[in-house]
């Protein structure tokens, strides 16, 4: 591959990225909205439904995400060693901590619905 190529690539990742984000946000928005306004009316099954549900389709966008940033970190070490070039490449701990902060916003958003359906008296 050339460097045209690989840049194209990485680009190309990181608008995946950013789908993916915004796809994340968009669910974890709309699970804290159901939460919210329906939360305290479901029954036990409807509430085990829509947490299984939420938490396998969170799980596999930051499943997707990492893949990607995994994908990017790897092109950026071949168009380092293409340029011959000792630039450092990203940080991996800072390439994948929004995939952390992706994981606390489930646990947080979970800890959300059950505060919403035992609350305090």
């Amino acid at each position: 591959m050339t460097e045209y190529e690989i840049l194209d690539v990485i680009v190309s990742r990181f608008s995946s990225m950013t789908e993916q984000a915004s796809l994340y946000f968009a669910l974890v928005s709309g699970y804290l909205i159901t939460a919210y306004l329906v939360g305290a009316k479901l029954t036990r099954l409807q509430v085990s439904v829509v947490n299984g549900l939420y938490v396998v389709w969170v799980l596999g966008i930051i499943g997707g995400y990492t893949t990607t940033v995994g994908a990017v970190l790897d092109l950026e070490t071949a168009l380092v060693a293409l340029a011959k070039t000792s630039s450092k490449v990203s940080n991996t701990l800072y390439a994948y901590s929004f995939a952390v902060v992706q994981v606390v916003g489930l646990l947080a958003s979970i800890l959300f619905m059950w505060s919403v359906r035992h609350p305090k008296e």
